[in-house]
């Protein structure tokens, strides 16, 4: 009867069009009600201890972190800052998308905020340079996915303190796949350009090293914020939650000095963060409240 309830409840809600975390947390109640005994009490308990976990708590202020970021300008500081040192690898610019995802992906710990500010960056001005659309959205598209991996990863944070795992070691186990992954893509444009059609206008003259040169000082303050979050995390100086909390900081300041941030987009950035939080609070609700019936009626187990 539990499996009864579990499947067709799923099945019923989701496909009606339910929010995600709704349809999860009502399937839950459900079976904590009619399946034990009326146990629906345990569902408070366990999303009060969700939401009061200090570490999980790191999650909106990288989430804020993030947003902070793309309403600053930074992102497309960095980007031109890139630009030059990829101007003579097969597939030119299609390299600086991949590059700035991972560095970004690095500071914010977020695929959305990544792929949103290098895209709003990336996509006008390599189209407007006469690369290959398809490549452009497909270099954009895989960067962004850079922020599920590598360091500070939301993922690996909700993981960790839901599972009880230390998210110092999930971080560092994560950041030599992220750049692996980082590096296939490059090698990937490099063999497309090679042996596939013409992705990227033909270069023209020899590297520019002055420029290379030029262009990596006007990033220099971004390594300053990675040590806040990553740095700060590796040296054991601070939690996951007191390192987001120190990159929300620096970014405010770095966003008001080195990029264009002001009160507006900082209330325009604190919205946006939270909106995004209550759409990811309201599945992780969902879930605990179903892991807790499903764990208490002993579905998964033999019967």
């Amino acid at each position: 009867m539990s499996w009864l309830l579990l499947s067709g409840g799923l099945a019923v809600l989701l496909t009606s069009g339910a929010i995600l975390g709704a349809a999860l947390g009502l399937v839950g109640m459900a079976l904590l009600y009619f399946q034990a005994n009326g146990a629906t009490p345990l569902a408070i308990t366990a999303s009060w201890n969700m939401l009061t976990d200090f570490t999980l708590s790191a999650v909106p202020l990288f989430i804020f972190l993030g947003e902070i970021l793309l309403a600053s300008g930074i992102s497309k500081r960095v980007y031109n800052g890139l630009t030059p040192l990829f101007a003579r690898v097969p597939g030119q610019l299609l390299h600086t998308n991949i590059a700035v995802c991972t560095l970004f992906g690095a500071v914010s710990g977020s695929s959305t905020s990544t792929a949103a500010a290098i895209g709003s960056v990336g996509y006008p001005e390599l189209r407007s340079r006469g690369y290959e659309p398809g490549m452009v959205v497909g270099s954009l598209a895989a960067g962004g996915t850079l922020g599920l991996l590598i360091p500070p990863s939301l993922a690996l944070i909700i993981y960790g303190a839901t599972q009880n795992v230390s998210i110092g070691t999930l971080f560092i186990a994560g950041m030599l796949p992220g750049l692996m992954i980082a590096c296939a893509f490059s090698i990937w444009i490099i063999l497309r350009t090679k042996f596939g059609g013409p992705v990227a206008p033909e270069s023209e003259g020899r590297m520019d090293w002055l420029a290379v040169a030029r262009g990596l000082k006007e990033i220099w303050p971004l390594p300053i914020l990675i040590f806040f979050v990553l740095g700060t995390i590796y040296l054991g100086i601070a939690t996951p939650t007191e390192s987001a909390a120190l990159g929300v900081v620096a970014s405010i300041v770095l966003g008001m000095t080195w990029g264009n941030l002001d009160l507006p987009k900082l209330w325009q950035a604190f919205k946006n963060a939270s909106f995004m939080f209550a759409a990811i609070g309201m599945i992780l609700l969902g879930t605990v409240i179903l892991s807790q019936a499903v764990s208490l009626l002993g579905i998964p187990g033999p019967r």
